[in-house]
């Protein structure tokens, strides 16, 4: 009773709180800030597509350490995961499903080639050494080519800091991590270094034993400036390593034996050359290496079979950028080159060789640009998207933004010669969609509201033990959010409303029709802070087989207590503080009631 009439008292609370809000201070984040996922260092509002950039401090403020965690507060971004700290998560997007978002670190694709999906597992990425994070809505195919048919989430790493950082973490997990860096001659060189560990739960609901989850990275950076030259370079090595449970005859159960380990190290190398004050010339060059074991069991208890796989990933693209009197160009090539190989087996090989363009007109208040990628592939032949975009500059305060855009998601490697799954015959997912949203932005107050349609023809799905093409999907709704902040504090809040319609007669898995977040923070003084944190999550469904399982819908309550001083700041965090029973996918466990202190000391 005691905690019905305390979830009662803060509902209410909550809702006078955003009821009585006058706002007269300056936002946290920068108003207009420019975002560089768009390959042309652009202004979010001189954007024709809704894009949410996450500034560091909006990062450092929360002391959060998963990059999970902070991606969950975005308006449209859903997250789920099958474990608790470090397992493997998806994303989905305005809908979509995980498969059509493209994740980048600093503006390169970064994914697992010997996955069915090309997915990349962002809970193993600390926030330590995340300078922003930038989210663009809708097909971006024209700009990254396959996989980004719902958008595209940037993780772009710190080039310097004026400030070395010690984190140091305990509770429902423990983080010792580091962050190093120092100006030379030769540029800025960034060190981080993180090892996390877990161990509170089973992956499975009502399992009866602990798994743990251990994960440890390194990142090295480096920034240079030399005239006309600009080079930076990004080396990430991960080693995530996580005891994982099984589905026998559908239900997950405790597996003590099964794990999965995964090693990733990723290399990238920017070279830009500044030919003069119209033109740039970009050289991006990048090499993933990936190698998963995975243990688990078969049809029974104590069946266990291992498989090791890896994947390997080179891209390269040449673009240039160009001013001139009537529009803004950007042209460029791009190649990918794909390697996949499971246990002993023959290695499979994809590559791919695209051209683009784009062209952006800007007239008075009115931006206009429209561009075409054409993609040719070694497995699935050619193909051919485009984009349309506009936007108004209805003031200083408002904005209006349409666009229509095509896009494509290629088959993986692994869908499509996979010797026990894979189909050969498989061909490209396409999208066909339209977006339009209008921004509200004073200095101390934002706000938005979009609606945005999408139909996916080929949809791949795995049916009667094969990946095939299905007729089509469809995702509609509408996204709303604001952020309002005055001198004692901020509230913020956002509502997605999805529907779904494949062409199977199936529901879309693990994804809700109803998605709503609520903040309210509150200063004390210069140094303490008090947040809320609510989120409702509507019905949605999940597949074991073919076998249709429904989730209920649910809220979440968490608490974040903040102090800082100059050198030091202390956060103290209540997850789940009326420790809901829920899932977001079917058997796994969710989080319980937990409590977590996470201490950053900069020197």
């Amino acid at each position: 009773m005691l905690l019905v009439f305390i979830e009662f008292v803060m509902k209410n609370i909550l809702f006078f709180l955003c009821l009585a809000f006058h706002a007269h201070a300056q936002l946290q984040s920068e108003l207009d800030p420019v975002i560089i996922s768009s390959k042309q260092a652009v202004k979010v509002s001189e954007l024709t597509s809704s894009a949410v950039v996450i500034e560091t401090d909006e990062i450092e403020a929360g002391g959060q350490s998963r990059a999970v965690d902070i991606l969950n507060r975005v308006s449209g971004v859903d997250v789920v995961q099958t474990g608790l700290v470090g397992g493997q998560s998806s994303v989905f997007l305005r809908g979509m499903e995980s498969r059509h978002v493209l994740i980048l670190i600093d503006g390169v694709r970064v994914y697992d080639p010997a996955s069915s999906d090309r997915s990349f597992n962002l809970a193993i990425l600390n926030t330590l050494d995340i300078e922003k994070i930038e989210v663009i809505k809708g097909a971006q195919s024209v700009l990254y080519g396959t996989d980004a048919m719902a958008g595209v989430i940037n993780i772009i790493t710190k080039k310097r800091s004026d400030q070395n950082t010690l984190r140091l973490a305990t509770g429902y997990y423990e983080q010792i991590a580091g962050q190093q860096s120092f100006d030379t001659s030769y540029g800025a060189f960034y060190m981080n270094g993180y090892w996390q560990h877990s161990e509170v739960d089973s992956v499975v609901q009502d399992g009866a034993e602990k798994d743990r989850n251990n994960t440890k990275g390194f990142t090295l950076g480096h920034f240079g400036e030399f005239e006309r030259l600009e080079f930076d370079t990004t080396f990430k090595y991960t080693d995530n390593f996580s005891d994982t449970d099984a589905q026998i005859l559908g239900d997950p159960i405790d597996s003590n034996g099964a794990y999965a380990k995964d090693f990733h190290t990723f290399f990238r190398e920017e070279i830009t050359y500044h030919h003069n004050q119209r033109v740039d010339v970009f050289l991006d060059l990048s090499y993933g290496d990936y190698q998963r074991t995975n243990k688990y069991l078969q049809l029974f208890p104590n069946d266990f079979e291992t498989d090791e796989t890896r994947g390997r990933v080179l891209t390269g693209e040449l673009r240039v950028k160009e001013e001139t009197e009537g529009a803004d160009w950007l042209y460029g090539m791009s190649t990918i080159q794909e390697k996949y190989q499971k246990d002993q087996e023959s290695e499979q090989a994809m590559r791919s060789l695209d051209g683009f363009v784009t062209r952006s007109h800007k007239d008075k208040k009115h931006i206009y640009d429209v561009g075409a990628r054409f993609t040719n592939n070694s497995d699935y032949g050619s193909h051919l998207v485009y984009s349309l975009g506009y936007n108004y500059l209805i003031s200083t305060k408002e904005i209006f933004k349409l666009g229509h855009k095509s896009g494509f998601k290629a088959p993986s490697n692994y869908q499509i010669n996979d010797p026990l799954y894979g189909n050969d015959e498989l061909g490209p997912e396409k999208s066909v969609g339209w977006d339009a949203e209008y921004a509200y932005k004073t200095p101390n107050l934002r706000m938005h509201v979009a609606g945005f349609y999408n139909q996916v023809s080929h949809f791949i799905q795995f049916e009667n033990g094969a990946f095939t093409n299905e007729d089509q999907a469809r995702y509609q709704g509408v996204e709303a959010g604001f952020e309002l902040v005055e001198s004692i504090g901020l509230v913020a809040g956002s509502l997605n409303t999805t529907s779904y319609e494949l062409s199977s007669g199936k529901k879309a898995a693990r994804r809700p029709n109803l998605l709503a977040k609520l903040k309210y923070q509150f200063y004390f003084d210069q140094q303490g802070s008090l947040s809320i944190d609510w989120q409702y999550r509507g019905k949605s469904y999940d597949y074991v087989g073919s076998e249709q399982k429904t989730l209920a819908g649910f809220d979440l309550w968490d608490l974040n207590y903040t102090f800082e001083a100059d050198n030091y700041r202390l956060v103290a965090s209540m997850k789940n503080i009326f420790d809901r029973d829920y899932e977001t996918i079917y058997g796994y466990s969710t989080l319980g009631a937990s409590f977590q202190i996470n201490a950053i000391i900069q020197y």
